[in-house]
């Protein structure tokens, strides 16, 4: 089921987080075109080129991902004003912990204005491995980026069980009028009353 600019009347299951269905990995990555709000102590993987069709400010997006690459599936597109407040929370009652966390810039082919991506990597481990952490300055900023609204949301439910789920154009003033968590044992998408 594709999501395009709104859901339906119940909360949009994304996956299942157990049994043989659960995703073993599950990609966030956050895409801003203002550095200032990128924590710089996050490690840094680097300037990437990127041929891909260019995200526009004041709309949905055209942006093509590596997280897209593989994918056959994409369950959400261009879903407005979406926040994941909860998500991480949600995700380490299942198992999912926090394992990677990068950043890097994306130059864009025809455009002059770089995009500053942040990546999380979420993955089912062992309770008793904890979640990879940071100082506590960088941990704040890190839960500033999550507490946002983000402008336009994309998921992929890509093959070898990874979900991806894409945020452009964060909205530090906007209200969020989706949320992504984790309820009744899935990884759904739920309107924010």
């Amino acid at each position: 089921m594709l999501a395009k600019t709104g859901l339906p009347e119940s909360p949009l299951n994304i996956s299942t987080l157990s049994g043989n269905g659960a995703p073993k990995k599950i990609l966030v990555s956050l895409y801003l075109t203002n550095g200032k709000f990128v924590p710089g102590r996050i490690p840094f993987k680097g300037r990437i080129p990127f041929k891909g069709r260019i995200p526009f400010k004041g709309g949905s997006s055209s942006a093509t991902t590596s997280t897209q690459g593989d994918s056959r599936n994409q369950v959400v597109q261009d879903l407005p004003n979406v926040t994941i407040r909860e998500l991480r929370k949600g995700l380490s009652h299942f198992g999912f912990r926090r394992v990677d966390v990068h950043r890097k810039i994306k130059k864009y082919e025809y455009s002059r204005k770089p995009q500053f991506v942040v990546n999380f990597s979420f993955t089912m481990i062992g309770n008793d491995q904890p979640p990879l952490m940071f100082d506590h300055k960088t941990e704040k900023a890190i839960r500033d980026l999550t507490m946002m609204t983000w402008g336009w949301a994309h998921v992929y439910d890509n093959p070898h069980r990874i979900i991806s789920i894409v945020l452009l154009s964060g909205c530090p003033d906007v209200q969020a009028q989706h949320s992504v968590v984790t309820r009744k044992g899935a990884l759904q998408i739920v309107a924010v009353a």
